[in-house]
């Protein structure tokens, strides 16, 4: 059985998608609208009333798996308490926990309970990447990165979320594009950065900008203008082609010694259309115990640190 733990629109997603894969699944929700929407929806077993009060109830544990899409502020308390309950492979939403200290306990306790914690970073998985990384790897691997992580403020400063997450928003959000263009580039070796400006829900920068080199000896550069007009995207460089995601969830081609840029069309995007983009494959690699794509918490412990540099918030 596979506990799905939240009752918002990504439990909704994943849902969908274990639903697809002939899964038996449990949705522990807080407030018992959402979970009756996901009920009746999907036709699973769903419980409101929180995990704590699931736990006390049900002493013993049946699941073999848990997928968790709580707010950010309280990934880690349910992290641990699933832990302790006994389950043994835990998938998390993006970030994994709210600060290092947060990863370092889930870490921790993974190691003593003998358990499996990934946290997902859906755009690993999106058909666009797949056929990316296929094309990288026959034109001889990365010679450049450029990425965009311009995030329109208009709309978060609107966002139902706390002040603390909205503070921390380049680790709560923008992560998944930083992740995706180092994850296939590699981590960086080398790299200056520079913020400047403000924002009322973000103290540390709204203009960010940076470039290095990494462990690939890919040279790489980024920008990102939340006070401004921008959006996400990435391009990816070989000698043969400039791989651009822009939007991500799509691949675009230029080729050497063209200035035209195209869609790619022979990319099946087939189940990036009938699920969340993403996310069939995800879920699939983590209930196959194919973590080669999935991200650990000592990657993200890792990766912690760069993005912090990124935000100015050290």
């Amino acid at each position: 059985m596979i506990l799905v733990v939240g009752a918002g629109y990504m439990a909704r997603e994943y849902v969908r998608v274990l639903k697809a894969l002939e899964q038996k699944v449990l949705v522990v929700g807080r407030g018992e609208s959402k979970v009756k929407e996901i009920r009746e929806e999907f036709n699973v077993e769903a419980v409101s009333g929180g995990l704590e009060l699931f736990i006390k109830n049900n002493s013993n544990s049946a699941a073999t798996h848990a997928i968790v899409c709580t707010p950010v502020e309280t990934l880690s308390k349910v992290t641990l308490s699933l832990l302790k309950y006994g389950v043994k492979r835990i998938l998390l939403e993006k970030p994994g926990g709210g600060s290092k200290e947060e990863l370092e306990q889930i870490g921790k306790q993974a190691s003593e309970s003998e358990a499996e914690v990934y946290i997902g970073y859906n755009r690993r998985f999106y058909q666009s990447t797949i056929e990316a990384e296929k094309i990288i790897k026959s034109d001889g691997g990365l010679t450049g990165l450029s990425f965009e992580i311009t995030e329109w403020s208009h709309v978060i400063e609107n966002e139902n979320v706390s002040d603390i997450v909205k503070q921390n928003w380049m680790i709560a959000n923008t992560s998944h594009v930083i992740d995706l263009a180092f994850h296939i580039a590699g981590a960086p070796l080398n790299f200056s950065t520079y913020s400047s400006g403000k924002l009322d829900w973000h103290n540390s920068g709204s203009r960010f900008c940076g470039a290095g080199i990494t462990e690939s000896n890919t040279v790489f550069n980024y920008c990102g203008f939340w006070d401004g007009p921008g959006r996400w995207s990435i391009d990816f460089v070989t000698r043969k082609n400039r791989l651009i995601f822009k939007p991500m969830e799509k691949l675009q081609i230029q080729r050497v010694g063209s200035v035209a840029v195209e869609m790619l069309d022979n990319v099946d995007y087939d189940l990036d259309e009938s699920f969340k983009p993403g996310l069939y494959l995800q879920t699939s690699a983590f209930l196959a115990r194919d973590y080669s794509k999935l991200c650990s918490i000592e990657e993200q412990l890792k990766a912690l640190s760069l993005y912090e540099k990124i935000a100015n918030y050290q």
